[in-house]
């Protein structure tokens, strides 16, 4: 039996499915639409979480729901790829960002990645990505980001177990020491940045949620634990009210 090609729709900026996205009645003025642009590794894409909303869809939800303003229109891009490491984010980020930036409507990016650079490329101990120079990648990327508007930048959350191939049982010190050396960037370009790696390191709920799969990408629980924790975290906050200001035209 011939199967007939499946057509799919064209790519549009993630909305949860909960929350319908504001529409202004023809003829009226569109709502003050605020664009908010998520790049990460798989922990941002919500492998996973088997309900298909990862923490950047509970954390988008919560606010909406908070805000109970229905002229606001928030539009969430997840713009994670599974995989990318520092260096991979270094490399996309600006073009993607750039065609989805508009004058007059609110903007922000947030940034959560490390964990790739974390590993191993053989049983040897060969690093994927050195630490200084995951960090000298991030460097850049923050200096950049925060020229094209408000930036929050996450830390790589923790790793509780990794499949031993040689060294892969040192990978989460490794992240560790990325998140450590991240904060200290952070902190010298006066970058807000929320360290959910130390927040969450030791945490019971969230190594549950973590064991309860492959170590690394939490369960439905904990992303629901990382949003709230994101959401309560005044640097969420304050770069949201930045992000609501309209883009220059």
């Amino acid at each position: 039996m011939t199967r007939r090609p499946v057509t799919r729709p064209p790519v549009s900026p993630h909305v949860p499915p909960h929350v319908p996205p504001h529409v202004p009645p023809v003829g009226t003025a569109g709502p003050r639409r605020l664009r908010l642009l998520f790049f990460g590794d798989s922990i941002t894409v919500g492998f996973a979480d088997g309900r298909s909303r990862n923490w950047v869809d509970r954390l988008v939800a919560a606010q909406l729901r908070a805000d109970g303003d229905p002229l606001q229109e928030m539009r969430l891009y997840n713009l994670a790829i599974g995989g990318d490491t520092t260096g991979g984010i270094a490399a996309r980020w600006p073009t993607e960002a750039k065609v989805r930036r508009r004058p007059g409507e609110g903007f922000g990016l947030v940034f959560m990645f490390g964990i790739n650079d974390g590993w191993y490329e053989d049983s040897r101990g060969r690093p994927r990505v050195s630490v200084g120079h995951a960090a000298e990648q991030a460097a850049a990327i923050m200096v950049a980001a925060r020229r094209m508007g408000p930036v929050l930048w996450l830390a790589p959350t923790p790793v509780r177990y990794v499949p031993d191939t040689g060294q892969g049982r040192s990978v989460p010190d490794r992240v560790a020491a990325i998140a450590r050396r991240f904060a200290g960037v952070a902190a010298d370009l006066a970058i807000p940045y929320i360290d959910l790696h130390a927040g969450l390191d030791g945490d019971a709920a969230f190594d549950r949620a973590l064991m309860a799969d492959d170590g690394v990408h939490p369960v439905p629980a904990g992303h629901a634990l990382l949003a709230r924790r994101v959401r309560r975290d005044p640097a969420w906050t304050a770069f949201l009210a930045q992000a609501r200001r309209p883009v220059p035209g």
